[in-house]
C-alpha cells in the first residue's frame, strides 16, 4: 500500500517545492504517491524537475480544484499533508 502525500497551494518558487521534490527523490525507493493540487507559474518547471528526478510515476500534478468535495477527498485520502516555504 502506498503512503499518500499531499500539497495544496500555489505552485510558485516561494513555496520551495523544488526542495520537496529533491527530498522525495531521496526516498523514491519507498512506496508513496505525491499529489500537488493547485496551479502556479512554476508548475511547468516543477513537472520537468519531477521527470528529471525520476519521480514521474510517483508525483501527480492535479491542477486547481473548484469542487470542494473533490478537494476534501484528497485531504481525506492523504496520510501526510506537506507545506513547504522559504523563511
Amino acid at each position: 500500500e502506498k503512503f499518500v502525500l499531499l500539497f495544496v497551494g500555489q505552485h510558485i518558487w516561494e513555496k520551495n517545492l523544488s526542495f520537496l521534490l529533491e527530498a522525495l527523490a531521496s526516498v523514491r525507493h519507498l512506496s508513496f504517491q505525491m499529489y500537488f493540487v493547485g496551479t502556479g507559474y512554476a508548475e511547468r518547471e516543477l513537472r520537468r524537475m519531477a521527470d528529471k528526478l525520476l519521480l514521474s510515476e510517483r508525483v501527480r500534478f492535479i491542477g486547481a480544484l473548484t469542487d470542494r468535495n473533490e478537494l476534501e477527498r484528497y485531504y481525506a485520502s492523504a496520510d501526510l499533508f506537506l507545506f513547504t516555504f522559504f523563511i
